[in-house]
């Protein structure tokens, strides 16, 4: 088994570029559409195969243990939106 290589992380944000490219995305849908994203919109956003959102959700997961946002895990539509901010 192959190790995954290390991605470098911000020190400033402890986000990797990765993670800190699906927040720029969750942040520029909400600006344009005045809504946070559907699953489904966040895999598309990310150039992700629509078959696998799982992919999606595992950033959506990780962003939530980190604090950057709030992710009910999909059992509501349009449930992630940035940690801090009251809708």
């Amino acid at each position: 088994m192959r190790a995954r290589p290390i991605t470098p992380t911000d020190p400033d944000t402890g986000l990797t570029r990765r993670q800190a490219d699906v927040v720029r995305l969750i942040t520029a849908h909400f600006r344009e559409h005045h809504c946070w994203p559907s699953l489904r919109e966040i895999t598309a956003l990310l150039g992700l195969a629509t078959a696998h959102p799982n992919a999606a959700k595992h950033h959506l997961d990780v962003l939530q243990k980190k604090g950057v946002l709030v992710y009910d895990g999909g059992r509501r539509a349009r449930s992630v939106r940035l940690a801090g901010l009251v809708w």
